[in-house]
């Protein structure tokens, strides 16, 4: 073991060298352990959906959730990572099929490639 900088705990080397590219953030809100998938979940679809709201708002929204859980992924937050990507596939897989627009906005094509992919959608 090889004693940490600055007086911390000491660490085996062989084990800082393989996690040196992640960092794994603590639990939110003062918790101690892990979330469930089921409260994770939970905290994904909140404030997720208002269908008053403009279809192109929401493609963005969808973009930008799904950007977001890749930069949690490489910061090691696989927690944030979950939750920004379940609200990105659950608003391309479930809400915005059922959107007044969806099928106004976006043509035969553009739907089956955003069934598929997810994300992004060519829109002309």
């Amino acid at each position: 073991m090889n004693p940490a900088p600055h007086g911390g705990p000491a660490r085996h080397a062989s084990s800082s060298a393989s996690l040196a590219h992640v960092t794994p953030t603590r639990p939110p809100h003062g918790r101690t352990r892990p979330a469930s998938i089921a409260e994770l979940a939970k905290e994904a679809m909140e404030d997720l959906w208002d269908e008053n709201k403009d279809f192109k708002h929401y493609l963005r929204v969808a973009e930008k959730y799904r950007r977001e859980g890749k930069e949690c992924a490489k910061r090691g937050d696989l927690e944030g990572a979950f939750v920004q990507l379940a609200r990105a596939a659950t608003l391309v897989l479930e809400k915005l099929p059922l959107h007044r627009d969806y099928y106004g906005i976006l043509n035969e094509n553009q739907r089956q490639n955003l069934s598929l992919v997810g994300l992004p959608c060519s829109m002309s």
